[in-house]
């Protein structure tokens, strides 16, 4: 009888390792999905500050050249005056 109250308690706390072993195990899967929706995020935020980049450096590129041509106007305008005086 003892050893048969020592088989039952063997195969209660094996389930109850078991049990415990596919808790962690299942805790470890929802930490992993989670971190990977987070790097997803991470990325696609990443994406989207790069695209701003990529935009903020063509305005600055057009607002750069149309200056530029505001600064060849204006030479060539105060070039003329000049000849004209």
């Amino acid at each position: 009888m003892a050893e048969e109250s020592h088989g039952r308690w063997s195969l209660w706390l094996g389930g109850a390792s078991l049990i415990t072993g596919l808790a962690s195990f299942v805790a470890a899967v929802a930490q992993r999905r989670l971190v990977d929706a987070e790097l997803s995020t991470i990325r696609s935020r990443g994406q989207l500050l790069d695209q701003k980049v990529d935009d903020l450096e063509a305005f600055t590129k057009s607002e750069v050249d149309r200056l530029e041509a505001d600064m060849s106007i204006l030479r060539n305008k105060l070039t003329l005056e000049l000849f004209d005086e």
